[in-house]
């Protein structure tokens, strides 16, 4: 069972890195795409990234929302044929007799940046609402046999896999808050993005964590579940 997964292409930006790092690869079985996938809204730019993966011959695409696919736009980006997209929710993925769950979210900010302060009403309670309820959607899938639990996202849930970055900018850039969500549910690894020049892969208490930003990684990630 192979992953394909990246985000930040902010295309047409970095589409071209993107086009070229998806042929050098076999198919994967399930491409995960962790937000930024556009850059600035350009919405008609996500369906060019998901043509691109359907050509290769990937069935199954999932997508979480990043920052610069605006909430104001989500029900275009939703009408995209080919894509998922995993907002706060858990969905079930049967392949090769391999049962599957996926928890996908856009995931939080320990302190939200000025623009958000500014534009969002309640950016902080909605931010500790959206842990809550990616514990909730782990609880609920602990009650059912999967053979793999993946939580993708585009923020960090750990200052781990910030390093490279300023300091000064780590609480803008994740939550640790969200460590305590994968030390209690123990997921089989977790998948984010948002973070261009921190660090590829970290263990928070033994789960693996990928950094998956294509300008860090210059590549699609794949993992082998097996």
């Amino acid at each position: 069972m192979k992953l394909g997964v990246t985000g930040d292409i902010h295309s047409p930006l970095y589409f071209n890195l993107f086009s070229e790092s998806l042929k050098k690869i076999s198919c994967p079985d399930i491409m995960l795409l962790c937000g930024d996938i556009v850059k600035s809204n350009m919405h008609w730019e996500y369906k060019k990234v998901v043509d691109e993966i359907k050509n290769k011959g990937v069935n199954y695409i999932y997508s979480c929302f990043g920052n610069t696919e605006y909430d104001n736009s989500r029900g275009l980006y939703k009408k995209i044929d080919g894509v998922l997209f995993v907002d706060d929710e858990l969905v079930n993925v049967e392949i090769e007799n391999k049962r599957i769950c996926l928890i996908g979210t856009r995931g939080a900010l320990n302190k939200p940046t000025a623009w958000q302060m500014k534009n969002r009403k309640g950016i902080k309670r909605d931010y500790g609402d959206r842990i809550k309820k990616i514990e909730h959607l782990f609880e609920k899938a602990s009650k059912t046999k999967y053979d793999y639990k993946i939580l993708f996202m585009h923020y960090s849930p750990t200052y781990k896999t910030l390093k490279g970055e300023d300091e000064g900018r780590y609480d803008e850039m994740g939550c640790p808050d969200f460590e305590g969500v994968i030390k209690k549910f123990m997921p089989d690894v977790v998948f984010h993005a948002h973070s261009h020049y921190g660090t590829k892969y970290a263990e928070v208490y033994g789960t693996p964590v990928y950094n998956v930003s294509l300008p860090l990684n210059k590549e699609i990630k794949i993992i082998d579940l097996e």
